[in-house]
């Protein structure tokens, strides 16, 4: 699954920092090294659509939705392999061989609104080890009345809470925090994770997918999914226009 990148055109290279910030190491390419940039539209993204895990230390439903702990990745269960394995599809994002999954996940938030709203994208502190995780959150009578998922992030497990300050959700810290707790079973899969088909259906939020590539004089070629640059607004629009405004961008730096 794609993570949120922050790019910023330095002195001597681009600086991509994957979000949050605080918690990941800054990858640099080096200035004097970049060839050439160059930007590919595609009407769809390959992803995988359907996986087949051999062993599960714990029983499924069938319908039910799981999320990777490590990637992320979220797959409806289609069918058992036996009483150990299952299929999955409709995936979105990629599994890790060898993760724990969750399913039967729920959000469950406890907290006194300030004022009726809607914040979309709101993150936290986490009592976890889990990063990246976003919410959508509303709130209609004086307390937080819908919680859903914007961005699953990785690493979070059942019991996890996630900690929203009340000043981003338009009241006073700590008076109106929000404390989201996460909740769900949680099954390891062990053995062999083999994908059974792919039929490169694009599964995302947008219906295309604009991409620049950074190519280093080393032949060395790196991807940047555009809808995923947070702070590039004219670049991470998922249009075309945005992807030219990127390499317009890139191109005037070099």
């Amino acid at each position: 699954m794609s993570r949120k990148v922050q790019i910023v055109l330095g002195a001597t290279a681009m600086e991509i920092t994957p979000e949050p910030v605080a918690s990941n190491t800054t990858e640099l390419l080096a200035k004097d090294h970049i060839a050439s940039v160059y930007n590919v539209k595609l009407q769809k993204k390959p992803s995988t659509a359907g996986v087949k895990y051999l062993t599960a230390t714990t029983p499924f439903t069938l319908g039910k939705v799981v999320r990777g702990v490590t990637s992320g990745a979220t797959g409806v269960v289609y069918s058992f392999i036996g009483t150990v394995g299952l299929n999955l599809v409709d995936v979105v994002g990629e599994f890790i061989d060898g993760e724990s999954l969750i399913y039967n996940e729920t959000y469950a938030g406890v907290g006194v609104a300030a004022a009726p709203g809607t914040w979309n994208g709101v993150t936290g502190a986490t009592s976890g080890a889990g990063v990246g995780i976003s919410f959508n959150v509303t709130d209609i009578t004086g307390v937080y009345d819908t919680i859903t998922i914007a961005d699953p992030g990785t690493g979070y497990l059942p019991g996890d809470t996630v900690t929203i300050l009340g000043a981003n959700l338009g009241g006073a810290t700590p008076a109106n925090n929000l404390v989201i707790t996460i909740s769900g079973d949680t099954a390891t899969i062990d053995g062999d994770m083999v994908k059974a088909y792919s039929d490169d259906q694009w599964k995302h939020p947008y219906e295309t997918m604009t991409v620049l590539v950074v190519h280093m004089d080393n032949n060395e070629k790196f991807d940047i999914e555009l809808q995923d640059v947070t702070n590039q607004a004219t670049w991470s629009t998922g249009t075309l226009a945005g992807q030219n405004a990127a390499e317009a961008a890139i191109n005037a730096w070099l």
